[in-house]
C-alpha cells in the first residue's frame, strides 16, 4: 500500500470537481488478505445530469459489485480510463495490489487486460452469490466482511511470486528518487531484465514500464494539487525530462 487510503486521490483527475459529482470511500485491506489486496472503495452518484470522470487507474485488476446486482472483473487499462455516471447509483469495488490477482485465476492475466468480464467467469458461480450478498448488505462494514471472507477463501496460504511483484513494485515507487527504468527495477530485484519482464507478463498482465510510468504519473497529479508545487518542479521530482515529457505521458 502507498498513502492512507482515506487520503489518496491519484487516480481522480481533477478531484476538486469531481467531489461535486460523486462520493468516494476508502478503506485500507488488513490482514491476512492485504497480502493481495491494497484496498476495498465505494463510489456513489445522485446526477440531474450525465457526468463523465477521467481516470488515471492503478496498474492493478479491481473487483466490482454493481448497484444492479452484478460483478465484475476489471483488468489493467493500458491507457486512462473515462466512467460515465448518470441518475443514481453506486459501486463497490475490491482493488488488489499490482500483481496481487493472479494467485485467484487459472486464465492468463494478460487475458483480463484492457477489458472486463463477468466476475462469474473467473471466479464461477460462488461469485454471483456474493454479489447478491453484497447487494443485500446492511453497510459497507458488512460488504467488506462479505467480500474479504469470499477472498480469504481462495488466497492460497504460501507465498505467492506476485507478492514478490507488489512488494517490489511499492519498493521503487516509494524510493527517492522513484525507480523510472526497466533496468534498475530488475537490478533492484536482483533477475535479468528478461526474467522481470517475463514474471510482469505471468502476474501483472502489462510490462513494468507501463507500471512505473502509470504510478509516476498519479505521484505528479497528486504533487501538483499543492500550490508550491509547478508541473515542472513535479516533472524534475519524479525524473521526467521536463515537462514537456510529463505532459506528454498524462495525455497517453
Amino acid at each position: 500500500m502507498f498513502d492512507p487510503a482515506k487520503t489518496d486521490m491519484r487516480s481522480i483527475v481533477r478531484p476538486s470537481v469531481a467531489g461535486r459529482h460523486f462520493t468516494l470511500q476508502r478503506w485500507a485491506s488488513v490482514p491476512p488478505l492485504n497480502r493481495f489486496v491494497d484496498r476495498f472503495w465505494k463510489t456513489e452518484w445522485r446526477l440531474s445530469e450525465p457526468f463523465v470522470q477521467s481516470l488515471v487507474t492503478y496498474p492493478a485488476v479491481n473487483l466490482v459489485f454493481q448497484a444492479d446486482g452484478s460483478a465484475v472483473v476489471s483488468g489493467v487499462r493500458l491507457g486512462n480510463d473515462e466512467r460515465a455516471l448518470e441518475g443514481d447509483g453506486w459501486a463497490f469495488g475490491v482493488l488488489f495490489r499490482t500483481g496481487g490477482f493472479a494467485p485467484f485465476t487459472e486464465r492468463p492475466i494478460a487475458s483480463l487486460v484492457d477489458c472486463q468480464v463477468p466476475a462469474s467467469e473467473v471466479f464461477g458461480a460462488a461469485a454471483d452469490l456474493v454479489a447478491a450478498a453484497v447487494l443485500a448488505a446492511e453497510d459497507d462494514e458488512q460488504r467488506i466482511e462479505l467480500v474479504s471472507e469470499f477472498l480469504v477463501g481462495l488466497a492460497p496460504p504460501e507465498r505467492t511470486p506476485g507478492e514478490g511483484i507488489s512488494d517490489l513494485v511499492e519498493s521503487a515507487v516509494c524510493a527517492q528518487p522513484p525507480v523510472t527504468s526497466v533496468a534498475d527495477l530488475a537490478l533492484l530485484a536482483s533477475v535479468s531484465p528478461r526474467t522481470l519482464k517475463r514474471q510482469f507478463r505471468d502476474h501483472v498482465g502489462v510490462g513494468a514500464k507501463l507500471v512505473l510510468d502509470r504510478y509516476r504519473i498519479q505521484a505528479a497529479g497528486e504533487r501538483a494539487r499543492k500550490p508550491a508545487q509547478s508541473w515542472s518542479d513535479v516533472a524534475a521530482q519524479l525524473g521526467f525530462a521536463d515537462q514537456a515529457h510529463l505532459t506528454s505521458a498524462v495525455s497517453r
